[in-house]
């Protein structure tokens, strides 16, 4: 069930992350590096704010949505309730801001940031809601719809409007996509339906997840505010459009995965299927760790020949000398946020997250400031490594000790096995060069990973493909 289901939401999901890839292959070409970077700096604004003022709530959906004792029009009419405050709350902290803002041309950039947040919360919370009913189909429509109309407004709006055309499709993209395919849950809000005590629980779930996910951006995004200030915009363009590149792969396949297991995981956990429940999050760090690996292999091996397909020419030089070390940041706070904290999660502690991911932030600001001056965007991308290897070994202590969670590792030396074949087999091929033979590298490389992967029997993959096939 584990596989098909997030077989599924590969399948589903694999339509926007090609469109995000492919905004950044056009972006890195139609815009300056300095471009870029004020772009980056703005994404990453609205990465911040939402995190702040409305993650919490889609995270605290996920988790008590069918939850037993809890009837569903109130908690819907609760949920849109908290959005409403969140907005409120967001738009006085926004106000207060601009009050300090002397410089023109970024106070008219910080005007965008509100529309961007809140329609993005909005869409955000309605791919939430279809996740947590299982209604793969309509989060397909949605995300897909959104991911499209954002690319094809922005770029028609730049040629006339430049970086505010493309936030403006931003902007419409979100709240169009939802008003399209979500439209029919939306007559069970009601104002008589608000109920004060899921409001609260929601509250007291989500409130920590808001502090643990702010600090962890404080890592995914400061070096890229900090670059701008040490250095310039260029640079911090350089820098975003390599990080970017290497999320938008990466991001996309453990996001992918959280989503599918979700659901499934909040279901045994809250039925008390300990045995099954176990079962379940250890098949999910198997097939975690089993395709992220390649991944930052890939990257890590073929760097020179990835950025002369995908980028830009401004963005080569940089992205082949910053995006191994990126990619090895990227995989391992993948492994925690969407592994690590999962578990927190599901287990109603959030407020642990809170110590890893503090421990994160401050490590990736000291090793910033120090290290930007003196080694530029290499010092920014060894930083964020560095910090996101805290986080996880603070987080995986935690859970040892503190809710005596066991890893079944038998798989994970397995996929590690593999991992080291196909990293072998990529360094003696990583000199070709091109499209061609970037898809021979890729294409090659992980058909051999995946006969590892077979062979050795990771996750029982042999039985369940026998069934499969059979059936």
């Amino acid at each position: 069930m584990l596989l098909r289901h997030s077989l599924s939401y590969l399948a589903i999901k694999s339509g926007p992350g090609l469109i995000g890839l492919l905004s950044v292959l056009i972006y890195t070409r139609i815009l300056s590096p300095e471009e870029y970077g004020i772009y980056a700096l703005v994404i990453s604004g609205l990465g911040i704010c939402y995190s702040i003022f409305f993650q919490w709530l889609s995270l605290s959906l996920g988790r008590f949505y069918g939850e037993r004792g809890i009837d569903a029009g109130k908690f819907f009419s609760t949920s849109f309730y908290s959005f409403l405050w969140a907005c409120l709350l967001s738009l006085i902290i926004w106000g207060i801001v601009t009050l300090f803002i002397a410089d023109n041309r970024w106070l008219k950039l910080i005007f965008f940031i509100p529309p961007l947040v809140i329609t993005y919360a909005w869409y955000e919370l309605n791919l939430r809601i279809l996740n947590a009913q299982l209604e793969l189909k309509l989060y397909g429509y949605t995300s897909f719809t959104k991911a499209s109309l954002a690319l094809l407004i922005g770029l028609l709006l730049y040629l006339s409007f430049g970086l505010y055309g493309i936030f403006t499709g931003l902007i419409l993209s979100a709240f169009i996509a939802p008003l399209m395919w979500v439209r029919r849950i939306w007559p069970a809000l009601k104002i008589q339906l608000i109920d004060q005590a899921i409001f609260k629980k929601l509250v007291l779930y989500g409130m920590p997840l808001a502090i643990t996910i702010a600090l962890t951006l404080v890592v995914d995004i400061s070096d890229r505010f900090l670059i701008t200030i040490f250095i310039n915009e260029r640079e911090a363009g350089l820098y975003s459009a390599s990080y970017d590149l290497v999320m938008q792969m990466m991001g996309f396949t453990v996001a992918t995965l959280y989503l599918a297991i979700f659901p499934i995981l909040v279901k045994t956990a809250d039925k008390m299927h300990v045995v099954k429940f176990n079962q379940h999050l250890n098949q999910y760090g198997s097939l975690l760790l089993a395709a992220s690996l390649p991944l930052l292999i890939i990257f890590a091996t073929l760097p020179k020949n990835i950025s002369l397909v995908l980028l830009g020419p401004p963005f080569r030089e940089a992205a082949t000398q910053v995006m191994p070390v990126i990619a090895f940041g990227i995989f391992i706070g993948s492994i925690k946020i969407h592994f690590f904290d999962l578990i927190f999660q599901l287990k109603k502690r959030t407020y642990i997250q809170i110590i890893p991911a503090l421990l994160t932030a401050i490590v990736n600001i000291i090793l910033n400031i120090i290290w930007i001056p003196v080694y530029g965007i290499s010092g920014a991308a060894t930083a964020t490594l560095i910090a996101f290897g805290v986080g996880f070994l603070a987080s995986f202590v935690l859970l040892r000790y503190s809710l005596q969670i066991s890893f079944a590792l038998n798989d994970a030396f397995k996929i590690l096995i593999a991992g080291l074949s196909m990293f072998v087999f990529l360094l003696n091929i990583n000199v070709l060069s091109g499209l061609a033979a970037l898809i021979f590298q890729i294409f090659s490389s992980l058909i051999l990973y995946l006969l590892f992967i077979y062979f050795l029997d990771v996750a029982n993959i042999k039985s369940l493909s026998r069934h499969y096939f059979f059936k």
